[in-house]
């Protein structure tokens, strides 16, 4: 299977191995490039809601704490 970055970088020659083999539907590649343009800003758009959900997770915790404590490992005592 190649990736789309392969596609993408060698468009021609992959056209051309297509072409070789008697593939009819060569549109199928600018397709596939759609398709992974799309994806792709739809994982910056994901990837940018979640970093704003963990910068308010982290002011959330902040202001729920303000004076936050080291964590107390339990001293053994025999």
């Amino acid at each position: 299977m190649l990736q789309a970055s392969t596609i993408r970088q060698e468009k021609d020659r992959i056209l051309a191995g297509l072409k070789k083999r008697h593939f009819q539907d060569l549109d199928i590649v600018d397709r596939i490039l759609a398709l992974d343009d799309d994806r792709r800003k739809h994982q910056a758009t994901g990837d940018d809601i979640q970093a704003e959900i963990n910068r308010l997770s982290k002011q959330i915790g902040i202001c729920s704490n303000p004076v936050r404590q080291p964590k107390r490992t339990p001293s053994k005592t025999r």
